[in-house]
């Protein structure tokens, strides 16, 4: 028997939460995962967009922000209480995945 992708199973469910049910939409991260990696399953650090405004959003971070604040005040106020945050924390991929299974 294999040893669970504990990594690719947070992937999955997080992309699930974020979705919300949504097909045709990719998710995108509103901090990003290569900055922020502890945040990269939290479910209020992603939103759902279409793949082409995905793009724009990852080639103009700072129009993004603007968007961000004018059509999801909530997600933009979650970006603000934790866009200062960079300290390192070991994860645990198994941990992650069953408190977003709980969700």
């Amino acid at each position: 028997m294999t040893k669970p992708n504990w990594f690719k199973r947070c992937e999955t469910e997080w992309k699930r939460i974020v979705r919300n049910g949504k097909k045709g939409y990719d998710c995108h991260h509103v901090l990003p995962k290569s900055v922020y990696p502890h945040f990269r399953f939290t479910p209020e650090n992603g939103i759902y967009i279409s793949r082409i405004d995905h793009s724009w959003a990852e080639d103009n971070p700072v129009k993004f922000r603007g968007w961000l604040e004018e059509f999801h005040p909530k997600k933009y106020k979650w970006y603000l209480a934790n866009k200062d945050d960079r300290a390192y924390r070991d994860l645990d991929y198994e941990e992650i995945y069953n408190e977003l299974k709980g969700k």
